[in-house]
């Protein structure tokens, strides 16, 4: 399963777009990742939105022992 996460309404509206003329299944969520519950991601994937550790904090709710972190970062962090 793909679960796509953004609290940008133009990204997941974006997204929502994309999905549906590519026909990929997925369901995306227009929320603070913090808010979702009952979801477990194999992946967490972000762009450079915060640094590490409050990543790390902010997506506590939704990894597993067995979850990876994709981070799109600079050298600095």
């Amino acid at each position: 399963n793909c679960h796509l996460v953004d609290i940008n309404s133009k990204k997941t509206a974006f997204l929502i777009e994309v999905i549906s003329k590519l026909n990929i299944k997925a369901k995306i969520y227009n929320y603070d990742a913090q808010m979702l519950h009952g979801i477990y991601a194999d992946f967490v994937i972000s762009r450079a939105v915060t640094d590490i550790k409050q990543l790390i904090n902010l997506t506590q709710n939704i990894i597993t022992p067995n979850s990876k972190y994709l981070l799109h970062k600079s050298i600095k962090q």
